[in-house]
C-alpha cells in the first residue's frame, strides 16, 4: 500500500509532497578559489485533514521505518492541529506546460565545477581589471530541483527546474573608509545577467570614488534604483500577503476594489511567465499558477493566497501556496512579482534632479514599523546628485518616509527599465520628488 493510501485510510483527506534537489557551488575568497561543495537532498512532507483539523509532518529520512514514524507524527499533529477550513484540490488543469515555461535549462543542469569557476573568473577579472584595489568574494552555484505532489482527491503535479546564481561581494577598505556592497543574480540560466551584474558593480565603484557631504538636508528628490526601491515596495508586498490579511496586520486588508495608489502603479503576480524562477504549472498545493493583477491603475484588485488564507478570508486561492523547503508547511508567497515601469529611463530621471540623492541600498531595511509603511533608514550605498550628475558617495545620511503615502500622493515617476531581482521580481527605479533626507555630519 502506498503512503498516500495509508494516510487516506486513516484520515478524510491526505496529501504527499516529495522533493529532490542537487547543488554544486564554488567559492572565491579575495580573488582565489577557496572551495567547492556538492550536495543532494530529498525529503517528504505529508498533510491530512480529519474531523476538520489539519496536520502536517515531514522528514528527510526515506526508509520504511521513517515512513511509519511519519504517519504517526502526522496523526499526532492532527490531534493538536488547527481547524483546516478548506479541502485539498481535485485534479485541476494547468494554464500552460513546463516546456512553455522553460524553467528547466539543460545547459544549466550540466554546468560542471570548471564552468562555475569560469563564471566566477569572468566577474573577477572584469572587476579587478578596472578596480584592482578591491577585495572580491564570489559565490557561484547551480542547482536542479524536482517535486511531486499528489493527494487523495486525485490531484497529481510534477515540476522540475534549474537555477544558476552568482553573488559578488565587494570590499574596498582604505585607512579612512570601508565600502562594502553586494550584487549578482539568480536565474534559470545565465543569459546576459552576469554581464549586467558586472556592469552594475563597476558603476557603483566608479560613482563611489569620491566622498561628499549633504550640504542641503531637508526635503529633497530621491531616485531609488530598482534594487533600492525595495524600501518603497517592501511594506506593500507585506500588505498584499494573504497571511497579513488573515492576521489583521495588513493596512489594506479591507480595501479591495478601492483606489489606494497613484493610477500609474500596477503590480502583477505572474506565475506562468516563461523563463523566471517563480514560474510553474501548479503551486505547492496543486492549484494552477496564473497571472493575477494585485494593483491595477492604483486600485487594489487582489491579495496573494494559499488554500488556508483564501478560505479563512472568504476569497479564492490564487495559486500562491509555497513551501519554505520540503519540510516547510505551505504559506502564501509571490511567484514572479512584476511592477509596471514608466516612460523615461533611470538615466533620464537622474538627469531631471537638480539637487538630490540616488539610493542603491539602505541599512536595516525591513526593520521598524514596516507594516504601516513607515521607514527611517541610514543609506548604505547612495550618491549625491547635482544638476543631473552623480558627484560622489554619501555616508551618514538617513532617509525617512511612508511607502503607502509615497505611492498614493508622493510619486514622481517610475523608470522604464525593469531590473530582474532575486530571479523572480521585476522592478523599475522610483523617483520621489520630496523625501526627508538628513545628514548626521551636517
Amino acid at each position: 500500500m502506498s503512503l498516500l493510501d495509508r494516510l487516506a485510510a486513516k484520515t478524510h483527506e491526505a496529501e504527499v509532497y516529495e522533493a529532490r534537489s542537487d547543488t554544486l557551488e564554488v567559492r572565491f575568497a579575495n580573488g582565489a578559489v577557496k572551495g567547492a561543495l556538492a550536495r543532494e537532498s530529498s525529503g517528504i512532507a505529508v498533510r491530512a485533514i480529519r474531523d476538520g483539523k489539519l496536520g502536517f509532518a515531514g522528514s528527510t529520512d526515506r526508509t520504511h521505518a521513517a515512513e511509519s514514524r511519519l504517519v504517526d507524527n502526522l496523526l499526532s499533529s492532527i490531534a493538536m492541529g488547527d481547524k483546516a477550513g478548506f479541502s485539498f484540490p481535485a485534479k485541476l488543469p494547468a494554464r500552460t506546460t513546463q516546456e512553455a515555461l522553460a524553467g528547466y535549462d539543460e545547459k544549466t543542469a550540466k554546468l560542471a565545477p570548471k564552468d562555475l569557476v569560469g563564471l566566477g573568473e569572468t566577474a573577477l577579472h572584469a572587476i579587478k581589471e578596472k578596480h584592482p584595489e578591491v577585495a572580491l568574494d564570489i559565490t557561484v552555484s547551480r542547482g536542479t530541483a524536482e517535486s511531486k505532489l499528489e493527494n487523495s482527491r486525485g490531484a497529481r503535479c510534477e515540476e522540475r527546474g534549474t537555477y544558476v546564481s552568482v553573488g559578488i561581494e565587494v570590499n574596498r577598505t582604505t585607512e579612512n573608509d570601508v565600502l562594502l556592497f553586494y550584487d549578482g543574480f539568480t536565474g534559470v540560466s545565465v543569459g546576459d545577467e552576469l554581464d549586467l551584474a558586472i556592469a552594475r558593480t563597476l558603476e557603483k565603484l566608479d560613482r563611489a570614488k569620491r566622498d561628499v557631504k549633504l550640504e542641503r538636508p531637508g526635503k529633497l528628490p530621491v531616485l531609488f534604483s530598482p534594487s533600492g526601491s525595495l524600501v518603497v515596495w517592501g511594506p506593500v508586498f507585506q500588505g498584499l500577503s494573504g497571511k497579513s490579511v488573515l492576521s489583521g496586520t495588513s493596512p489594506i486588508r479591507e480595501k479591495l476594489g478601492q483606489k489606494i495608489f497613484d493610477s500609474r502603479v500596477e503590480l502583477v503576480d505572474d506565475g506562468i511567465l516563461a523563463g523566471l524562477l517563480g514560474s510553474s504549472c501548479h503551486d505547492d498545493e496543486g492549484i494552477p499558477r496564473r497571472s493575477t493583477h494585485l494593483v491595477r491603475d492604483g486600485v487594489l484588485a487582489s491579495f496573494v493566497h494559499d488554500l488556508k488564507t483564501a478560505s479563512a478570508t472568504k476569497q479564492e486561492p490564487t495559486g500562491n501556496g509555497a513551501r519554505g523547503g520540503v519540510l516547510g508547511a505551505p504559506g502564501p508567497s509571490f511567484s514572479n512579482l512584476l511592477i509596471r515601469g514608466g516612460s523615461r529611463s533611470q538615466d533620464e530621471l537622474l538627469r531631471s534632479i537638480g539637487y538630490g540623492l540616488l539610493v542603491e541600498s539602505v541599512i536595516g531595511r525591513g526593520q521598524g514599523n514596516t507594516i504601516s509603511g513607515a521607514f527611517s533608514n541610514t543609506v548604505g550605498i547612495a550618491y549625491l546628485v547635482e544638476k543631473g550628475e552623480v558627484v560622489g558617495r554619501l555616508k551618514d545620511v538617513s532617509i525617512a518616509g511612508n511607502a503607502y503615502e509615497i505611492l498614493k500622493d508622493g510619486l514622481g515617476e517610475l523608470g522604464r527599465e525593469q531590473q530582474t531581482s532575486f530571479g523572480s521580481m521585476r522592478m523599475p527605479a522610483v523617483l520621489v520628488p520630496s523625501l526627508s533626507c538628513m545628514s548626521k555630519t551636517a
